[in-house]
């Protein structure tokens, strides 16, 4: 028995090697199969490295910039009428902003004091001054979906004149399968695109602005205080 054990122990010893070199075999096949498959997509999408719909580059800023030329064509246009409508309703909020601020100051410093006369005449300032407030207000928001109603309008008759034209529409929909929808695409993306693009333009102009007249605040207030010093 103990001469049998002997043999099977030393039978079982290469049968188990060899097991494990076809399953080492088995799984660098396969991993070169995976590459292979990797390759051929690659080779398949032009090698070029897919972009995903958040990327911030240089091709995003072209293309931008090609449908900003779409959109707006020149200044001397309704577009651009519109937009300095728009533009001059924010500097007039961000003038009244500031404004109201000062106010609010003014009227802490009368409380401070107990002085009953000039608070309420303080106050009839500030209630005085929300009713242009409120009226630019809605005029930012009112020109806001002008120039986004003005900016589909061009892009509509832009996009649809190339999709009607030399029969763009039928290949698409017949010839070429990777857009499904087209017409509900295109309609919806128009309507997204023009959209946030005007409230981008309102998001960003008056906290320029606003950062603008800010760093000038601070430079006479600091130029007042070193011309303070030097006299002093």
């Amino acid at each position: 028995m103990s001469v049998l054990a002997r043999i099977f122990r030393r039978a079982r010893a290469p049968a188990a090697v060899a097991a494990g070199l076809a399953s080492l075999l088995y799984l660098l096949r396969r991993q070169r199969r995976q590459a292979r498959a990797g390759e051929r997509s690659k080779a398949g999408g032009g090698g070029a490295r897919k972009r995903t719909g958040g990327d911030l580059d240089a091709v995003f800023l072209k293309e931008f910039r090609a449908l900003l030329k779409v959109i707006l064509p020149s200044l001397i246009s309704k577009e651009g009428l519109i937009l300095a409508i728009h533009t001059a309703a924010l500097v007039c909020r961000t003038f009244i902003s500031i404004y109201v601020s000062f106010l609010d100051g003014v009227i802490v410093k009368t409380i401070v004091d107990r002085n009953g006369s000039a608070f309420a005449f303080e106050m009839l300032k500030w209630i005085a001054i929300a009713v242009p407030a409120t009226f630019i207000n809605s005029l930012i928001r009112f020109m806001e979906s002008k120039l986004a109603l003005a900016f589909r309008t061009r892009m509509v008759r832009h996009c649809y004149s190339k999709y009607l034209s030399h029969q763009t529409y039928y290949r698409v929909q017949n010839l070429d399968s990777r857009l499904p929808n087209p017409d509900q695409n295109l309609t919806e993306d128009v309507l997204q695109f023009c959209s946030n693009t005007a409230h981008l333009y309102s998001q960003l102009s008056k906290p320029l602005l606003d950062l603008l007249l800010m760093c000038g605040a601070l430079f006479r207030t600091n130029l007042q205080r070193s011309q303070g010093g030097t006299s002093g």
